[in-house]
């Protein structure tokens, strides 16, 4: 609640989207209907994943005094653009294609329409909400491709004392070997032994 969710960037195209000498075709440019998508660029493919963290960063939207009079104080005048988002109700439309299909660099992911003013100040709310969840299970593919019909287990975690020994019960394939999975885990946690062995792909 309250943050300041876009660019210096993107207050100060919006603020100028609202001065008179950026009016196209007689109207304000801000009032104008655009659309913006949204791509990701670095991993070679991922599945789509984000959409629920974007709906609660696009409802979550209201931005507090304290940050408000931080536009209105900035030097290159951002006032109209603070007066805009003071009582932000942002209405647009979102597409995105359905969640978990496969993309790859440059296609894009999602897209949103609507006036120009604060539809363009949108673009920082598709990062946040996008990128992590991409990039993870995009790199969990890549590992899971790598180790082909291998048991995968992850250790990354074994330096963290609040993860415990019991969660990698989910690791294991078979019941019978998640005693020694978890033996394992607690030598690594407890710097009593080396985590891995020829089974697993780190």
């Amino acid at each position: 609640m309250g943050t300041l969710n876009f660019d210096r960037y993107h207050a100060a195209m919006g603020d100028a989207s609202y001065k008179e000498a950026t009016r196209v075709h007689g109207k304000p440019l801000s009032e104008m209907i655009a659309t913006f998508y949204v791509t990701q660029r670095k991993l070679p493919f991922a599945p789509v994943l984000g959409h629920e963290r974007l709906i609660r960063l696009l409802v979550d939207s209201q931005i507090d005094r304290p940050r408000l009079r931080f536009l209105e104080q900035d030097r290159g005048g951002l006032q109209r653009f603070a007066k805009a988002i003071e009582d932000i109700q942002f209405a647009g439309s979102i597409r995105a294609v359905q969640p978990g299909t496969i993309m790859f660099p440059q296609q894009p992911i999602a897209d949103i329409t609507g006036k120009f003013g604060l539809t363009q100040a949108q673009e920082i709310k598709f990062e946040h909400a996008f990128d992590l969840p991409m990039t993870t299970a995009s790199t969990a593919m890549q590992f899971r491709m790598a180790a082909g019909d291998r048991w995968l287990s992850d250790f990354s975690l074994r330096r963290n004392e609040t993860f415990r020994a019991s969660r990698v019960r989910t690791l294991a394939r078979r019941k019978s070997e998640w005693h020694d999975v978890a033996a394992r885990h607690d030598r690594c946690v407890h710097g009593r032994g080396a985590c891995g062995d020829g089974r697993n792909v780190e």
